[in-house]
């Protein structure tokens, strides 16, 4: 959202930087700073932030706001322990991938996401919990399963949303079939392409 600078709490933290008013020795047309930020939002909430851009002669406003958690570092939060992932109605930053896919705004939707026991078939072992987003603006559902103890083995993951072909609701699942701990950072020459074979990566000889 877009708009000229008009809050009074902005207007009065500009006032040095007025076009009208430029340093001695500072041309007028360099009188405003490129950019700025600032927040929280109004009545001290926390939740939006404000991102200003000079324009010739004033400040163009853009309202932002903040997202609860990012699906990106999902996977990270989970390893790192999932007892802190936020539950209840949140405000989640899709996957980046997804919004590149179906055209979508770089923009926080709403989800309800829980945490409990996982209850499916589609992945085996026992002692297994699940992470689950609710997307209803994007009629999308992720759910990332994981082991209950540490190191928190997540053993994979469903995501539902409607097909860019025909709008159809389909899953895709992805399961952890091996795991390998080695110092991959060190490996990634043409010789450790076993390795990759032995993970059951296609595309390898």
């Amino acid at each position: 959202m877009k708009s000229l600078l008009t809050l009074p709490a902005l207007m009065l933290l500009l006032w040095s930087c007025r076009p009208g008013h430029p340093p001695a020795d500072t041309p007028q047309e360099k009188a405003l700073p490129a950019a700025f930020t600032l927040g929280p939002g109004p009545g001290g909430l926390g939740d939006y932030w404000y991102q200003g851009t000079a324009e010739v002669s004033h400040y163009e406003l853009q309202q932002n706001r903040y997202a609860d958690v990012q699906e990106d570092e999902l996977f990270n939060r989970i390893r790192m322990g999932p007892n802190g992932l936020p539950t209840g109605q949140i405000d989640v930053l899709p996957s980046t991938v997804l919004l590149r896919l179906q055209h979508l705004p770089l923009k926080a939707t709403k989800a309800e996401a829980t945490l409990s026991a996982y209850e499916g078939s589609d992945f085996g072992g026992g002692n297994l919990r699940a992470y689950t987003l609710k997307f209803p603006e994007l009629k999308r559902e992720l759910q990332i399963v994981f082991q209950t103890e540490e190191p928190y083995l997540i053993e994979g993951w469903t995501d539902t949303y409607p097909s860019m072909s025909d709008r159809k609701m389909r899953t895709t699942i992805a399961r952890r079939t091996k795991t390998i701990r080695e110092k991959y950072w060190q490996e990634h020459a043409l010789e450790d392409t076993s390795l990759r074979q032995e993970l059951g990566l296609g595309g390898f000889k």
